[in-house]
């Protein structure tokens, strides 16, 4: 039964994720600003990033990261995702993430910038992922944690 909630809880969050239009959120003016957008499963905490520009200066991608808190089954859960656009703004990529404090803070020169702790020094670090012009099949947020 515990199985068949869960598929339920993702089937609708999924469904949810393509109801939502996210590219009013491209705008230079609103980079790095927090949207918060009431659903019916919850709440939505949206960001977006910036562009990753190409050799020639041109726009290739747009990044917005994405905290879905779902209210669902008497306590909070979430999902978190990257949200990869197109020049058409339309999505070409998701990278699910597990936790919400593993989505990236910054993107600056093609590079996203994540918090995270380190395991060996129990400090915490920054790590920085580089884009290319080809979009990555896992994308990493430490030294040795990819999606």
């Amino acid at each position: 039964m515990k199985y068949i909630i869960v598929f339920i809880m993702t089937l609708f969050i999924k469904l949810g994720y393509s109801q939502i239009d996210y590219s009013i959120y491209i705008s230079k003016s609103s980079v790095n600003k927090k949207s918060k957008v009431k659903t019916a499963e919850g709440q939505e905490e949206i960001i977006y990033l910036g562009s990753i520009i190409n050799k020639k200066g041109q726009s290739l991608y747009d990044i917005i990261t994405v905290f879905n808190k779902n209210n669902a089954i008497k306590s909070v859960r979430g999902h978190s995702n990257i949200l990869i656009f197109d020049s058409n703004r339309k999505i070409i990529k998701t990278y699910e993430l597990g936790l919400p404090s593993e989505l990236p803070f910054k993107l600056c020169n093609n590079k996203l910038y994540f918090h995270y702790l380190d395991k060996k020094t129990n400090a915490k670090k920054v790590f920085t992922f580089d884009f290319d012009e080809k979009l990555p099949k896992l994308i990493c947020v430490a030294p040795e944690d990819c999606y």
